[in-house]
């Protein structure tokens, strides 16, 4: 429902379901992708509020997540890179964003 919400652009409903989820999947670690597909979610919502800062923690922690799927799942990492990326550009922090890619 989360992703649902979000690309209705009804960002405050689904930043609570996401919340929800989150909630949920945290308690077990087999759903370690859910985790960081709810944490896309929650920083694409900060995104779209125009409020990065808010959006880095969660994309800082699904980069450690990544991190250790990389193997098993590249494209989750690729997109962890893409959103942190993509964060640091709509900052204006163009250095960063370089660094990241």
């Amino acid at each position: 429902m989360a992703e649902v919400y979000y690309h209705m652009k009804m960002t405050h409903i689904s930043m609570h379901y996401a919340e929800l989820a989150f909630n949920i999947y945290i308690k077990h670690d087999l759903y370690s992708v859910r985790q960081i597909q709810c944490r896309f979610v929650i920083a694409g919502n900060y995104d779209d509020l125009e409020n990065h800062e808010k959006a880095l923690p969660h994309l800082n922690q699904v980069l450690k997540g990544a991190e250790l799927l990389k193997k098993k799942s590249p494209h989750i990492y690729a997109a962890t890179l893409y959103n942190l990326g993509n964060c640091f550009h709509r900052m204006g922090n163009l250095k960063q964003s370089r660094k990241i890619y």
